[in-house]
């Protein structure tokens, strides 16, 4: 099987994609994400503490104007 073992999103993406992270199938990517990438704009500090708790194996980057 395949699973998410990276992700690059905006912060406003991630936030919206939370709910289906409790899910079954949001569990699965849970434990197969490795790296989250963050960037594009504002990472509310809110956002933070809750994907440390939902990803406490995922390494989280913030790239804040990384296309600047």
């Amino acid at each position: 099987a395949y699973s998410v073992t990276r992700l690059i999103a905006v912060p406003s993406l991630i936030r919206i994609i939370l709910p289906a992270l409790n899910s079954l199938h949001g569990k699965l990517m849970q434990e197969g994400l490795k790296v989250l990438v963050l960037s594009g704009e504002v990472f509310p500090l809110s956002l933070w503490y809750t994907l440390q708790s939902l990803l406490p194996t995922t390494t989280i980057l913030n790239l804040y104007g990384s296309t600047e």
